[in-house]
């Protein structure tokens, strides 16, 4: 299977919210199909800016806020009953932004989530790290964190200042992580 993540752009109002466009949302392609369908699996995203599957087969995304709140999801389940929706436009994170039907209960909640400069903007996923059963990822203004769930909530453990980040990879031979920047790539 493809995964695809589709940001909204403000192509239309209330578009991540409409199940008749592919805007705002996590897709599935099978592509072993010669012409496969996209498959929803998540919608109701603003910027989904990278997202990872864990050993386990669980989906973290960053979805980049747009003014208030920076959030991290996790999907516990890549093949649910029905789509999961995260709440956008609707919702930024855990803050309404808009007055509708769309309770907070019926969508899925961030496992964290950050104030704009408070702790920088602009979240980038990054990846599961299951030596240290912790989740490694950052922002755009340069800091990565590592996020833990400790009893029932993910809490953060470890902060750090780098220079500003654009994207994560991963080389599963070695278990190596690399942070995309500017004009450098780190390992």
């Amino acid at each position: 299977k493809l995964y695809l993540s589709v940001g909204e752009g403000r192509i239309f109002e209330n578009a991540p919210q409409d199940m008749d466009t592919l805007v705002g949302k996590i897709l599935r392609l099978d592509v072993s199909q010669t012409d496969p369908e996209p498959e929803v699996i998540a919608y109701g995203l603003r910027n989904p800016w990278k997202f990872s599957i864990d050993s386990k087969n669980r989906m973290f995304i960053g979805d980049c806020g747009e003014k208030v709140v920076e959030s991290v999801y996790l999907l516990d389940e890549l093949n649910p009953e029905k789509p999961y929706n995260l709440g956008w436009p609707i919702w930024e994170g855990t803050l309404r932004k808009e007055s509708t039907p769309l309770d907070f209960e019926d969508t899925l909640a961030p496992i964290y989530e950050y104030r704009h400069h408070q702790k920088g903007a602009c979240v980038i996923g990054g990846y599961f790290i299951d030596e240290l059963n912790a989740y490694l990822f950052g922002d755009y203004f340069g800091r990565i964190r590592l996020l833990k769930k400790l009893k029932e909530h993910w809490q953060e453990i470890y902060i750090q200042n780098t220079p500003m980040i654009l994207s994560f990879g991963m080389n599963a031979n070695n278990n190596n992580i690399y942070l995309g920047g500017w004009d450098k790539v780190y390992r």
